[in-house]
């Protein structure tokens, strides 16, 4: 195994060049230690902070209302893009690795997206009035499933 110096990609890290049976080498990234921590921490600063925002109403200070939710999501992304680019070694990794992850985040938002659209259809933005066809059933069954 021969060790090709830092990448251009992040402090700590270099490729290593396993040479198997037939002669060619596969380039593999290897990471640090120290950016196992480095992550680590930010994680927790990170977990800190969503800590700190649910204790505060700040769509009351802003006036920004569902503000709250934006924040935590926002903080909740970054998390899981710390974890997904350096845990699960998407970084460094092959094309189609990027490609995988990508599609992965897109179906993601598109399950999010369907879920929004299903809520909206039945309850509408403030919870108004549902429209016609999507009413509770009334009657016996209904009371009967109440109980």
């Amino acid at each position: 195994m021969a060790s090709h110096g830092n990448l251009p990609g992040g402090a700590g890290t270099h490729s290593v060049v396993a040479t198997g049976p037939s002669g060619h080498g596969a380039a593999h990234h290897v990471a640090s230690p120290l950016l196992y921590w480095v992550t680590f921490a930010a994680l927790m600063v990170f977990l800190v902070l969503t800590v700190a925002a649910a204790f505060f109403d700040i769509q009351a200070l802003v006036g920004i209302p569902g503000l709250n939710i934006g924040v935590a999501l926002l903080i909740a992304t970054v998390k899981a893009g710390l974890v997904v680019a350096y845990f699960m070694h998407v970084k460094g990794g092959t094309r189609l690795t990027y490609l995988w992850a990508i599609t992965g985040f897109i179906w993601l938002f598109l399950m999010f997206l369907m879920i929004g659209m299903d809520y909206y259809a039945r309850h509408g933005i403030h919870g108004e009035a549902a429209p016609n066809g999507w009413e509770r059933p009334t009657g016996a069954a209904n009371e009967m499933t109440a109980r």
